[in-house]
């Protein structure tokens, strides 16, 4: 989970990609960076509420990770605004794993009490005790 001071949905991808990477050496950033581009494209990744959930599938995971930004600022996207970036990475031979993920990542944001404490979360330490609250 990060508090991002970034101001655009992709410098937000990136930031997250890049904590990722620490956990995770060997993670080709890069290539997963171009993967989330295309799929924007394709695609809009903003699901409402001030949410996006960018997702895709990768080699080299034994299941899916999770990352989440809160933005300091509002982020324009798509034409709305964005304040949390979801960011799922699956196992490319995972698809149900995949969907199942974000079925309970999209229930989670439609619940009104968490979406507001995660929008009301002001640090780090707050945004993931939200999470961990689930």
């Amino acid at each position: 989970v990060v508090h991002s001071n970034a101001t655009s949905i992709e410098d937000i991808v990136s930031e997250l990609l890049n904590e990722l990477a620490v956990q995770l050496p060997g993670l080709g950033t890069a290539a997963l960076a171009q993967r989330l581009r295309e799929r924007q494209v394709e695609l809009t990744n903003v699901i409402g509420y001030g949410v996006a959930l960018c997702h895709t599938y990768t080699d080299g995971l034994s299941h899916s990770v999770i990352a989440a930004a809160k933005t300091v600022q509002p982020v324009q996207y798509a034409g709305e605004s964005v304040e949390i970036l979801i960011l799922v990475l699956s196992p490319a031979n995972e698809p149900q794993g995949h969907l199942n993920t974000l079925a309970d990542i999209s229930r989670f944001i439609m619940n009104d009490s968490l979406r507001k404490l995660l929008l009301d979360a002001n640090d780090q330490d707050s945004l993931e005790q939200v999470f961990k609250a689930k």
